[in-house]
């Protein structure tokens, strides 16, 4: 205390207050800032010593402060607001102290409000792209419908950000440099027309003496003047409105915002023609010649005395602008070297500016600057004395001794060579003696020039005159002398017309052999002579010819131009013909006839043989190349070449783009009738035959996912039933061709759950077929069925032929995904046993919303999300999540997770979660009674979950010891695969003509590839007795 009295000079004491006990051990700090916040109160209003009251710091007022101050409302109407400030009530201590004086403010017994957090750039950022997002959506526009076919109409890019740039710009109401981006945002940003009129006819006056100029805002019924007319009327052509304050400067070439609507937005106006990148509208006056008052500009007129330092360089100019002007690319478009013009007038040159203005005389002060400009001297100088340079080389390469005399003395007379920059780079050429080396110095200065500088003129140009020089060369004195009086003779031929200049060039690119570069324009010229030289001699049939049209040059012409009744018209015009019939093969004894093989057996007999390697040797046998392929690993192979059952048929369909095109994509049927696989004779093709989908079968390993091999390909109608009877029969087909080639049969056939494969794998399951689909069969119809009922309730099992077993493989990434879709939708609720399954429990662990709500029920992420068990809780009412989560990963764990898994861990999983799946069945049946269907899955599902867990167990039961067979290899998943491998060459939706050829592509890469699938250990099997032991 002594040093606050000596500090304050006064009498200070402490004294012990009658403060409430604390019954906590957190609230000091609060008690601390209470006690000093009444302390500064009691200051300011005049009570000291302060009486400090027990109310001050109770726990209730200890609560008030912590809970912070109350948001005032502010009152909807005005009259509700108050028109005097209410007091704050004094304390006891304050009430009976005397008041301050009227000028001194009373301190306010609340906290400050707190301060709002200033935003971050990048939530700043992600605020105004939300809000310009609102903006352009509240316009009922959409980012594919307007924002991005505007830029493919307008041929813009739109690369990485560019959306985000123009919502960030439309909320800020920026400038953009994109033109097409500029212009919807005018659209988003303008008023409607209504409004726009309405507010039109309140800006603009109705009567010139009620306009208000003076300082702050206009009075009752007077409107400001705009900037706009202001504009009109002193900058004309400068400033084009856009909207609202926004103009485009047409000097800057860019959008402008003034800010302001009136004419307060001058201010940005000056600053803007302040700036660096605008010319000053006020040019200086030139001291050259002064402006002729009442006469139109007419420009400088080169050579009439207006400008002598242009009238020096006269030649100069007009050997540049024979030349076409040749330029860089513009670095400063107010630059006089970069706009100016140049037009002729009779026979003289007339230079004017690009922002000429007529109406100030002539010439104006703009024509007068640009004409004066050193820039534009030293631009004439730089390009007049480099076309010299480069015409002295083609004289000093091609001319005689006195014609390079002659060329060396007119360089030097030229008016740029008096100047210095001119006479620099003239007498550095004239100073090599070597003429290889002087070309070569010239070349290098003009090829120095960047890419980027470079105009479509000036790359033009250099490819005419500078490329070209010493190309073979330099020729010998004789040669040289010749070629001039070859050249005299042709130039007075050519001015007499006799012969014309194109037909000279055209005869000396032939002779250099620019025809031999491209087989298709040499095919049409040599025709094309070939057929007037027969019209000379008066021949009047067989005109046209193939002479000249080899096999590569016929592929190409149909590849580009196709093979319709106008190209063949095309063609004869050109004295070419393509014969009576073309078409492109791809038989071959090493690729598969894979499209349409069902149209006989004999072709289906020929798709299977391409695949097998014993036919594979048989076709490189006649020649006594397979045995030394094979020894180099080069032999082509099929899944089969190592000579076992590790390989499976899968059988898929997809979605391909219906046209017609060179190998049309029609449907294949086995009857005649309805076979359209190739294109009938006929003037206009029925669009109703056209497919869109195919069915596949696609030959696969068993132990790897690499080099899948097509073995049929046969288009689908469309909207028609009975598709499995189709499938089941082609199969059928498929095997019988395969048994009479090889002994190794598929180990099985994988498909989809698809309701066309049902029938085949019901079949595999060993359920019994109609008679009437399969009497007809030549495979399946000596397949006998087997049934695994030595274990606890199971029905199905597994069919086989001569004692070599066939298993069905139904996709399980397929089937989990409705098994994750049905205990997630909102037609059931599913019970296991006693409990229900909820998902939304998931929600807090971070399962995504997305995958929640069902948003794509065809993604296979968000159904591997939705059963995750990183997302699951302890908790009741989770236990019906827990086992939905716990079937997955078991039936998970003997198909997509079994490679690491042991023989007998795949086989009690598959019993565990078939057993599972039954009593789940059982319970709700029990409980629910005829209602059960509501409170568990489809029995359609519950059909393909228990085919799954049959199927593992038959796999791990009848596979041949010899065999490589993995759960997660042998799945329809494969066929998935090698149509992502079809169709990757292509942009777009392919067709089947595309998916023939990306088929063929596959198939020469993989007889290519050297590197084969290497297959593991076999997987063993299990006897009957172990069997029966596991799944107790």
């Amino acid at each position: 205390m002594s040093h606050v009295n000596q500090r304050q000079q006064c009498a200070a004491a402490a004294l012990r207050g009658d403060f409430p006990k604390q019954q906590d051990s957190w609230s000091c700090g609060h008690r601390l800032v209470l006690a000093f916040q009444y302390l500064l109160s009691s200051l300011v209003d005049g009570c000291w010593p302060p009486a400090m009251p027990a109310s001050e710091f109770s726990d209730e007022a200890i609560r008030d402060f912590c809970d912070g101050p109350e948001e005032r409302e502010e009152p909807e109407d005005e009259e509700d607001r108050p028109l005097v400030k209410k007091p704050r009530l004094d304390s006891s201590g304050a009430a009976a102290a005397p008041k301050p004086a009227a000028a001194e403010s009373k301190a306010d017994g609340n906290p400050a409000p707190q301060k709002r957090r200033k935003l971050s750039q990048k939530e700043q950022d992600e605020v105004d792209a939300q809000k310009g997002r609102e903006l352009f959506t509240a316009k009922k526009m959409s980012y594919e419908k307007h924002f991005q076919s505007a830029h493919h109409s307008e041929k813009q890019p739109v690369g990485k950000g560019h959306w985000r740039v123009f919502l960030l710009a439309l909320a800020r109401d920026q400038r953009l440099t994109c033109k097409t981006c500029s212009s919807l945002r005018d659209m988003v940003l303008l008023p409607e027309p209504s409004e726009s009129s309405q507010r039109s006819q309140q800006l603009v006056p109705q009567d010139t003496e009620t306009a208000y100029s003076g300082k702050g805002r206009p009075r009752t019924g007077q409107d400001g003047k705009r900037l706009q007319p202001w504009l009109e009327q002193h900058r004309p052509g400068i400033y084009r409105p856009v909207r609202g304050s926004w103009f485009f400067c047409e000097w800057c070439q860019k959008e402008v915002n003034f800010h302001r609507p009136g004419l307060s937005g001058l201010k940005y106006l000056r600053d803007h023609e302040n700036s660096k990148g605008h010319q000053d509208p006020a040019l200086p006056r030139c001291s050259v010649v002064a402006a002729v008052a009442g006469k139109d500009c007419q420009g400088i007129l080169v050579g009439s005395g207006q400008c002598d330092g242009l009238d020096r360089l006269e030649d100069s100019l007009r050997v540049w602008v024979s030349h076409g002007l040749i330029q860089c690319t513009t670095t400063d478009p107010l630059d006089p070297a970069y706009s100016f013009q140049v037009s002729w007038l009779e026979n003289q040159l007339v230079v004017k500016s690009r922002y000429c203005k007529p109406a100030e005389g002539s010439p104006c002060k703009h024509c007068t600057k640009v004409a004066g400009s050193r820039n534009l001297a030293k631009e004439i100088i730089h390009w007049s004395s480099r076309i010299a340079m480069v015409e002295y080389c083609k004289v000093i390469t091609l001319g005689t001794d006195q014609e390079k005399r002659l060329a060396c003395d007119a360089l030097v007379q030229k008016d740029c060579y008096l100047t210095k920059e001119g006479r620099r780079d003239i007498d550095t050429l004239l100073a090599i003696d070597n003429d290889i080396a002087a070309v070569g110095h010239v070349k290098r200065i003009l090829e120095s020039i960047p890419k980027s500088r470079l105009t479509t003129r000036l790359s033009s140009w250099m490819a005419v005159h500078v490329r070209t020089l010493l190309r073979s060369g330099p020729a010998l004195p004789q040669e040289r002398a010749s070629l001039r009086i070859l050249s005299e003779s042709f130039a007075e031929s050519i001015l007499s017309g006799e012969v014309l200049r194109e037909d000279v060039c055209l005869a000396s690119k032939v002779l250099a052999g620019d025809l031999t570069s491209d087989s298709v324009v040499r095919c049409l010229i040599h025709s094309f002579l070939q057929k007037q030289d027969k019209v000379r001699r008066g021949v009047a049939d067989r005109l046209c010819t193939s002479k000249h049209v080899d096999e590569h040059t016929m592929q190409e012409i149909l590849c580009t131009l196709g093979n319709s009744r106008e190209t063949r018209q095309l063609l004869a015009h050109f004295g070419v013909t393509l014969g009576g019939k073309v078409s492109v093969q791809f038989e071959n004894s090493l690729l598969p006839n894979f499209f349409v093989p069902n149209r006989s057996l004999d072709t289906m007999r020929s798709a299977v043989q391409a695949l097998l390697p014993s036919t594979t040797a048989r076709i490189l046998g006649r020649w006594g190349l397979f045995n030394k392929l094979q020894q180099r690993n080069l032999a082509p192979s099929a899944p089969t070449i190592a000579g076992t059952r590790s390989w499976f048929l899968a059988v898929d369909e997809t979605y391909w783009r219906a046209n017609w095109e060179l190998i049309s994509g029609l449907r294949g049927e086995m009857e005649n009738g309805r076979d359209f696989h190739c294109l009938p004779d006929v003037g206009v093709p029925d669009d109703s035959n056209l497919s869109k989908m195919t069915l596949d079968i696609i030959a696969c390993c068993s132990y790897s996912l690499r080099q899948p091999w097509h073995l049929a390909m046969i288009p689908m109608p469309q909207g028609q039933n009975q598709k499995g009877i189709m499938q089941f029969r082609i199969l059928d087909m498929v095997l019988h061709c395969i048994s009479q080639e090889t002994p190794h049969l598929p180990i099985g056939i994988a498909t989809d759950a698809g309701a066309c494969n049902k029938l085949t794998q019901d079949f595999l399951l060993g359920e019994e077929v109609p008679k009437a689909v399969i009497e007809d069969t030549r495979f399946f119809s000596r397949c006998e069925s087997h049934n695994l009922d030595f274990l606890q309730y199971v029905t199905w099992g597994y069919r086989s032929i001569d004692g070599r077993p066939l298993v069905g493989s139904l996709d399980a990434l397929h089937t989990l995904k409705r098994y994750s879709y049905h205990h997630n939708s909102c037609q059931r609720t599913i019970y296991w046993g006693s409990y229900f399954t909820d998902l939304s429990a998931m929600l807090a662990e971070g399962l995504p919303v997305k995958a929640y709500a069902l948003a794509d029920v065809q993604s296979d992420d968000a159904s591997f999300q939705r059963l995750n068990p990183r997302y699951l809780q302890d908790s009741w009412s989770e236990v019906g999540a827990h086992v939905y989560v716990m079937i997955s990963c078991l039936i998970s764990l003997c198909t997509e997770g079994s490679e690491k898994i042991s023989l007998p861990g795949r086989f009690r999983a598959a019993t565990c979660a078939y057993g599972m799946l039954l009593l789940g069945l059982w319970a709700v049946r029990r409980r629910f009674d005829k209602e059960w269907t509501r409170w568990y899955l489809p029995i359609q599902t519950l059909r393909h979950l228990a085919a799954i867990c049959t199927q593992q167990m038959a796999l791990c039961i009848v596979v041949p010891d010899t065999c490589t067979v993995l759960g997660n290899k042998f799945q329809e998943k494969v066929a998935e695969y090698h149509y992502g491998s079809l169709k990757a060459p292509y942009r777009g939706v392919p067709s089947i003509r595309d998916a023939i050829v990306g088929g063929q592509l596959l198939r020469t890469k993989q007889l290519k590839n050297r590197q084969l699938p290497q297959p593991g250990k076999p997987c063993g099997r299990l006897t009957k007795a172990q069997a029966q032991a596991l799944s107790k």
